[in-house]
């Protein structure tokens, strides 16, 4: 007879222990035992859970500042995936559409599955020159173009060259006629941030909200890094900080519902 496979659950709070037994062919454990999560997450869920794609809630944070909103248009650099980690699926599962930007090999292939409204781009973003050194990791996640990253990033890298475009000539071409603003733009590229929003248009293209990876920021230091620094003298201003992502607004009018709402 074929032995049960056993699976321990500890609760989040260490209060339950779960004991699964699943009597199933060796070859066929794994797909059990998504099934059983897929059906317990279903059933768990309740009327105060949230759902999100995001690895820090920022698309929950987002959502809490667009509200009810129902189409809007985000721009993503450093998309890295169409939905694992993503900042935009959950608005794109709503109705949004935007502009998905990551140089990882095949990136593109997969958004077109995945995501065929939005404007699906495999290049890389930067301010200097036509081409730069990308360094690929088994974690996909880290892959980078900053060179000065790579001793913090776990894992032997594979160095490749790839095209990069300026974030103002992307969006120049890339934005859909009629579309009148840039709801929010979401930046993580594991360390280049900074030199993309410097290859922006500001007067052309300004995102009312702009979430954007600092590392090792912490609230009182926040308002002194140069993203910060950059961000406030094109108009923006700090009003969340999560474990790696700050959020900025630059739209007075969010601004003014962050502040008098206390969102």
């Amino acid at each position: 007879m074929q032995q049960p496979s056993q699976l321990i659950i500890r609760s989040p709070h260490d209060a339950i222990l779960i004991h699964v037994k699943i009597h199933v062919p060796s070859h066929g454990r794994l797909d059990a035992l998504r099934d059983f999560f897929r059906r317990r997450q279903v059933s768990d869920a309740g009327p105060y859970s949230v759902v999100h794609y995001s690895q820090e809630g920022e698309d929950v944070l987002l959502s809490r500042i667009f509200g009810p909103q129902e189409f809007g248009f985000y721009v993503d650099v450093g998309a890295h995936d169409p939905r694992k980690y993503s900042n935009t699926y959950l608005f794109y599962k709503r109705g949004w559409t935007g502009i998905s930007i990551d140089p990882r090999p095949g990136f593109a292939n997969l958004a077109n599955k995945f995501r065929p409204r939005d404007v699906n781009l495999e290049v890389g973003v930067g301010l200097h020159g036509d081409t730069t050194d990308y360094f690929t990791f088994p974690a996909t996640a880290l892959n980078t173009t900053s060179e000065s990253r790579l001793h913090e990033i776990p894992g032997r890298s594979n160095r490749r060259r790839i095209k990069i475009q300026k974030l103002s000539e992307i969006l120049e071409v890339n934005l859909p006629a009629g579309t009148t603003a840039i709801d929010f733009m979401t930046v993580d590229t594991e360390g280049g941030e900074l030199e993309i929003l410097q290859s922006n248009d500001w007067r052309s293209f300004r995102p009312r909200v702009i979430v954007i990876e600092i590392s090792g920021a912490s609230i009182e230091s926040l308002n002194l890094t140069p993203i910060s620094r950059f961000l406030t003298m094109h108009g923006y201003e700090s009003v969340a900080l999560l474990y790696h992502s700050a959020f900025f607004v630059g739209d007075p009018q969010l601004l003014a519902e962050w502040k008098d709402e206390g969102v």
